[in-house]
């Protein structure tokens, strides 16, 4: 196996277990205050990677063209986050992750129309494949027909059918963004060390950050952050340090259009957590997406 796979693979573990911890730490705290916190805790791991790795003596090295690839990765980066966890604060993980992962699609047709990336029928196969599953994830069945546990879907009002209007809305938006960020990396990457170019990354997302507290109105929420949500929020953003740093390599080491699809497999593994840790339903037709979505995602490696 490619050591570029092996690198995807971990990042989607590390990926996974990012949303949980995250949607724990959004109970008592503004979406908008939990990425500015999420931000500065990466920004110190990625930061102390590239000094321990002596990368950030290469910094003046990097050419103009990457430098601003790189700048619109951090802006597209901050955009998605903000987005998703705005997302988390009002829906299921599931719903999210459905539409968040869905944005593999994107990123292959970008990756094979403009970076002239193999177009297999294989690799189309299982784009359809992933679209089908994101669609199954998001779908939910009929009253006691077929929601594991007996938990029931329906019956949450027109407050509640609002809410995931718009968490629906918010995760779409945010796999727009992720799909421009790892194309703008991966044409940012190019002789540029993977782990400096995610610390450059970064720093541009805690300004982008910086920026939306101010224009969002959230400074004025930080008196309400509890020690709790900090902890969670700081582990999320340790396990994204974590994913960032092998899905950078691998994305530096192969295709676009095989890597985003593989660090995607996080969407299970995801809703697996969801279930054990935060005890939200699962039902059987979303089970079934995940399945698909994942059967999409190993399709498109041949």
């Amino acid at each position: 196996m490619s050591a570029y796979i092996v690198l995807a693979l971990l990042s989607a573990v590390f990926s996974a277990m990012t949303a949980v911890l995250g949607k724990k730490g959004l109970s008592g705290i503004d979406s908008n205050i939990a990425v500015f916190l999420r931000t500065c805790v990466v920004l110190v791991y990625v930061w102390a990677f590239v000094f321990v790795s002596g990368e950030h003596e290469c910094i003046s090295h990097i050419d103009a063209r990457s430098l601003l690839f790189l700048l619109m990765s951090g802006c597209a980066a901050g955009a998605s986050w903000m987005c998703y966890y705005k997302a988390l604060s009002l829906g299921l993980v599931r719903h999210v992750t459905a539409l968040d992962k869905s944005s593999v699609l994107m990123t292959m047709i970008i990756g094979m129309t403009f970076l002239g990336e193999s177009v297999t029928p294989f690799k189309l196969s299982g784009m359809l494949l992933i679209a089908l599953g994101a669609y199954l994830m998001l779908a939910e069945s009929p009253v006691g027909g077929g929601v594991l546990e007996g938990i029931s879907p329906r019956g949450m009002g027109a407050e509640g059918a609002r809410a995931k209007r718009l968490c629906l809305l918010y995760a779409a938006v945010s796999a727009f963004f992720a799909a421009l960020t790892s194309i703008f990396a991966k044409v940012g990457l190019e002789g540029v060390d993977a782990s400096l170019a995610a610390a450059v990354r970064t720093a541009v997302m805690l300004v982008f950050a910086g920026i939306m507290l101010r224009v969002t109105g959230s400074c004025g929420r930080f008196g309400t952050v509890r020690g709790r949500d900090v902890f969670y929020i700081c582990l999320s953003a340790l396990m994204t340090a974590l994913a960032w740093l092998c899905y950078f390599n691998a994305l530096r080491m192969g295709e676009a259009s095989i890597v985003a699809p593989l660090d995607k497999l996080s969407a299970i593994m995801t809703v697996l957590l969801a279930r054990l840790v935060l005890k939200e339903p699962i039902t059987l037709r979303a089970f079934a997406g995940i399945g698909i979505l994942t059967s999409g995602t190993v399709l498109v490696l041949f």
